[in-house]
């Protein structure tokens, strides 16, 4: 349930001391003192720039879609030097339509979090001769911890097509540089896998490196997804496509987990918001401000995609960098009034069809 409440920022702060608050456009409008002490600098700060929802995992991480984590165990990394990771969870405040984020920092060991969210962890010497290994990563290979120990790592996991990859990451962490990339590799059984790594140099007591440490997301999934997209556009490509629709519930639907009151309540904002999103954006383009016309279109971009307003995905795109590269295109003032009557049009039948499904189910 959202909660429509409006609250002293003083109080509030003696009670929840970690909480975070989030406007629409996912700037940290004001944060607890402790947080704010922990991890200083954030408020009036995009929040993405800062922190990292880690759990529930979000395809897009926008407004929209982390409006669909209430009521639910969230986990976020801060990223100050601590990687302080708070556990709490989101409401919606409907007296000034922004997010609240209320909770408390999660002081277990990082191993204890990295389980929680299934992430395996890895720790190899400087010759890649594996260390340790958590029970996530066990069972994304389907080794157990006996038969990973003492073995290398390259050796045991990769595909001929991913051994170049495995020298040049360990290459990287000798040089004390860490990074993240997607790797092809094979489980016991010998089924191609895809993980999404992130390794970072190990080093010592005495600031030796003495290896490495990398925690591993499987994302086949992800891939098989994308290559059966990618499958299906070179398959249907030379076929006519019929008329485009306007927009696409699909993607709030799956973040509603099933409310009919979610949906209302994103749409409500869209048709709200959108349109005087655009009208900023042309009249930073009137003001030969187009840099700020670049920055409103970058605002859009989530929105679109959320909304699978298709037709305007390349339009957004070109009008955002022609205002990130001060671009005066002749055809920008075209794009902009197109972007203008397509949100019109959607934003109609946005409200028709919301209009509809009410009577629709107050007939039923």
């Amino acid at each position: 349930m959202a909660l429509n409440i409006k609250f002293d920022e003083t109080q509030f702060n003696c009670i929840f001391p970690f909480y975070i608050l989030i406007n629409s456009d996912l700037v940290v409008t004001s944060c607890g003192k402790t947080l704010e002490k922990l991890f200083p600098g954030t408020s009036q700060k995009f929040f993405l720039a800062n922190y990292i929802i880690k759990r529930p995992e979000l395809e897009i991480p926008d407004f929209w879609s982390m409006l669909s984590l209430t009521n639910q165990e969230v986990v976020i990394e801060c990223s100050n030097p601590h990687r302080t990771i708070l556990r709490g969870q989101f409401e919606f405040l409907e007296s000034n339509q922004q997010l609240l984020f209320i909770g408390s920092p999660w002081f277990g060991s990082m191993e204890q979090v990295i389980a929680n969210i299934n992430l395996g962890l890895l720790e190899v010497d400087n010759d890649e001769i594996i260390q340790y290994a958590n029970h996530s990563f066990c069972v994304m290979s389907g080794y157990s911890q006996e038969e990973l120990i003492g073995r290398k790592a390259s050796a045991l996991l990769a595909r001929p097509e991913s051994m170049e990859i495995f020298c040049e990451k360990n290459e990287l962490r000798k040089r004390g540089i860490p990074d993240a990339y997607e790797l092809s590799v094979s489980n016991k059984k010998g089924e191609h896998r895809w993980w999404l790594i992130s390794g970072a140099p190990n080093y010592n007591n005495k600031g030796e490196l003495v290896g490495s440490v990398s925690v591993h997301f499987d994302i086949t999934e992800k891939k098989k997804l994308e290559l059966e997209m990618k499958n299906e556009d070179e398959r249907t490509s030379h076929i006519s496509a019929p008329e485009e629709q306007l927009y696409d519930l699909s993607l709030m639907n799956s973040f509603s987990r099933g409310s009919d009151a979610f949906i209302r309540k994103v749409v409500d904002l869209f048709c709200t918001q959108t349109p005087l999103l655009v009208d900023e954006m042309i009249q930073a383009y009137e003001s030969d401000d187009l840099g700020q016309m670049g920055a409103l279109a970058h605002k859009m971009k989530s929105s679109i995609a959320s909304f699978k307003i298709n037709s305007l995905t390349t339009v957004i795109q070109s009008i955002e960098k022609a205002g990130k590269e001060k671009l005066v295109l002749p055809d920008l003032k075209d794009l902009l009034d197109l972007t203008r009557s397509t949100i019109h049009q959607v934003v109609t039948q946005m409200r028709k069809d919301l209009r509809e499904k009410m009577s629709d189910e107050q007939g039923d």
